[in-house]
């Protein structure tokens, strides 16, 4: 029974620092680096709930904690981002500032007397106690322990939540990849190869090909593609990478000429021009993750899909239209 008592005390503590753990384990699968900002923010931001509830203001001492952990957060990532210092080394340089300057504002809370979230010395657990009338040792040791695993299992469910949202999703999808920020606006400057080709064609001006136009490139249907991120949205693990591939590897110059034969222009509209320096030569892009872990693979072919895209070329031509014009930036 001792024994029990023992570990049912320590419970809560073990339950709250698990949320600490979960903290660096999120930032090192989204931004690859552990962010061990979290354990210094972690407490600073309890004893600054700590002063503001003692000061009279407990409504407000859940925000105010989790202002301080965010500032916390946003020095790191200007010691980061700013001063260039190592991921790593920016949280423990964070880290280390909030001990010392937790130990100080622990001074502050009646000179150590409490550090626990409450109303004169009378704790959150205490209330609930009175309330459902406990009593007894180990039944407010039982008590703590289902409390606080409560308390972890609505954090949770909150992060979990949130990873659902449209920012979460963007967190989850950028992390801190510079390239694929970029790639979350929508660029509408030019088009790729085969929306460029339509449009020439159409218009019977030259048809651009780098080089000789043996480059190569794996497609993929559009639909194909918004399928795959669908499905890793809601069944992929956060913070995995999942290539999306079509298992469809082709030349340049035979997508320009499939689309010439589509369209009946003359392959005389083909005009090579000089290749740019340090152009990759082949995409290889290996699917097989996406396909073993969440069973998804590519359905349409890639003779229907040229077909389609080039259907809908025909039947949307205002909107690349006032993309060559520029007249989409008015």
């Amino acid at each position: 029974m001792i024994e029990l008592q023992y570990y049912l005390t320590n419970l809560p503590d073990c339950f709250i620092y698990g949320l600490l753990a979960m903290g660096i384990y999120i930032s090192l699968r989204i931004l690859d680096i552990p962010d061990l900002t979290t354990e210094g923010s972690f407490g600073f931001g309890a004893v600054i709930s700590v002063l503001v509830s003692l000061n009279g203001h407990p409504a407000l001492a859940l925000l105010a904690g989790i202002v301080a952990g965010a500032l916390a957060g946003f020095i790191t990532g200007c010691l980061q981002t700013k001063l260039s210092v190592h991921p790593v080394l920016a949280g423990i340089i964070t880290m280390s500032a909030l001990y010392s300057i937790n130990l100080v504002c622990y001074s502050l809370t009646d000179k150590g007397a409490t550090t626990n979230l409450s109303y004169g010395k009378i704790t959150i657990f205490d209330k609930i106690k009175e309330l459902l009338g406990i009593t007894g040792q180990f039944n407010t040791s039982m008590l703590k322990a289902v409390v606080s695993f409560i308390i972890v299992v609505l954090v949770i469910a909150v992060i979990i939540w949130f990873f659902k949202t449209h920012m979460g999703l963007c967190i989850r999808a950028t992390g801190d990849n510079p390239d694929m920020v970029r790639a979350s606006s929508i660029n509408v400057d030019r088009t790729k190869i085969i929306g460029l080709m339509i449009a020439n064609a159409l218009n019977d001006k030259p048809l651009p090909v780098y080089g000789k136009g043996e480059n190569i490139r794996d497609w993929l249907y559009v639909e194909d593609h918004c399928r795959a991120i669908d499905l890793i949205i809601h069944k992929g693990r956060v913070g995995e990478v999942y290539n999306v591939g079509g298992h469809n590897e082709m030349k340049n110059i035979d997508i320009v000429k499939i689309i010439c034969k589509e369209l009946g222009k003359p392959e005389s509209l083909i005009t090579y021009v000089a290749d740019r320096k340090g152009h990759d030569m082949r995409y290889a892009i290996d699917p097989t993750k996406i396909h073993n872990e969440l069973g998804w693979l590519p359905e349409t072919k890639f003779a229907d899909g040229i077909k389609k895209t080039i259907k809908w070329y025909l039947d949307n031509k205002e909107w690349w239209e006032t993309i060559i014009s520029g007249e989409y930036q008015n």
